[in-house]
């Protein structure tokens, strides 16, 4: 198994180099060769490299251009389809999600405003208007300090709006959200996912049946680096 660059990202940043040291990044993708060791033995693992952020994937996931986005990627995993979505700021999102000035929350809170607008600016612009509408938050988590926030959440799609239950369900949606504060950087990644259903009594709600490679990608995501060191990115103008 190899880890590499996507073909025709060169033009954005330099070649990532795998050395003996295992850096934090390399630590990653060794746990994704474990998880990839018995589904996709064949396949290369992937950096896939927005502007400032990057995820790794299986070389199998297809990349698709999409001007609004800093990456998008269309996967098929074992028959279950997942797509993934990333945006950044500065870039992509707007001055809502400039940590220095607009700080993330302390802690993750279900349907809390940071994620649902997190979530919002990436389906005003891969669905019909009101999209969101049709999303139900089952659950999330949060690792936070006052240098960092991370925060991940999950639900589904529903395929009528209101109409919400494991009979009606279309996709799972999980969002992570990762900013660097002192920075001034922020990530959004939305995937979704084919799932077999989702539970909704008995113990925590949940999606059941997302492939786990779909989760690995989103796990994965992190700063763009070199020689395991963040990037020093110049400062954005932030109007």
């Amino acid at each position: 198994m190899n880890l590499r660059d996507r073909p025709g990202m060169a033009s954005n940043c330099r070649r990532v180099k795998f050395t003996t040291n295992m850096t934090f990044r390399s630590l990653i993708a060794y746990v994704f060769a474990l998880a990839w060791s018995t589904s996709a033995f064949a396949d290369d693992i992937v950096l896939d490299r927005g502007k400032a952020f990057s995820v790794y994937s299986p070389s199998s996931c297809q990349k698709v251009e999409g001007p609004k986005f800093a990456l998008v990627l269309d996967c098929n995993f074992h028959g279950k389809t997942a797509q993934f979505y990333l945006k950044e700021f500065p870039g992509q999102l707007n001055v809502d999600f400039d940590p220095r000035k607009t700080p993330p929350p302390k802690q993750y809170v279900v349907g809390s405003q940071f994620l649902t607008a997190a979530l919002r600016t990436i389906l005003d612009d891969i669905g019909p208007i009101g999209m969101i509408h049709r999303v139900k938050f089952l659950g999330g988590g949060s690792n936070t300090d006052d240098a960092n926030a991370l925060f991940w959440q999950e639900g589904y799609l529903a395929r009528d709006s209101g109409l919400y239950g494991s009979q009606n369900v279309e996709k799972c949606v999980l969002v992570r959200v990762q900013s660097y504060i002192d920075r001034g950087l922020t990530a959004v990644l939305v995937a979704l996912s084919d799932i077999d259903t989702v539970v909704l009594d008995n113990g925590p709600q949940r999606c059941v049946g997302v492939p786990r490679e779909a989760l690995t990608i989103l796990g994965s995501l992190g700063g763009n680096f070199v020689g395991g060191r963040f990037m020093r990115l110049p400062e954005p103008d932030i109007p």
